[in-house]
């Protein structure tokens, strides 16, 4: 099947903070449009809806969201503990047998 590609324009701020975020989720931004894209296809709905949100929401949200990045930080210095403490009990076994 043959691709095309799809030109739009955003500030390279913009552009940087998608890729961290998207990072988190390892997708690309290739890959997040692509499956935007998909589901307009299979929907016929977008996967998303324009709307307003006031100054004070909108601060609300900022502050979720880097509430959440922390959140995910925690959990995954404490997943990453845990995976070092298996592999240690895991060498040392290797090392008993």
């Amino acid at each position: 099947m043959r691709s095309n590609t799809i030109t739009f324009r955003v500030t390279d701020e913009m552009k940087e903070v998608c890729r961290e975020i998207l990072d988190e989720y390892g997708m690309s931004v290739s890959d997040y449009c692509r499956l935007c894209f998909e589901y307009l296809v299979q929907t016929g709905r977008p996967a998303v809806q324009m709307r307003l949100v006031s100054d004070e929401e909108s601060e609300r949200m900022v502050r979720e969201r880097s509430k959440s990045l922390k959140l995910r930080a925690s959990a995954r210095k404490a997943i990453e503990g845990k995976a070092l403490d298996q592999l240690a009990s895991l060498k040392k076994s290797l090392d008993d047998f």
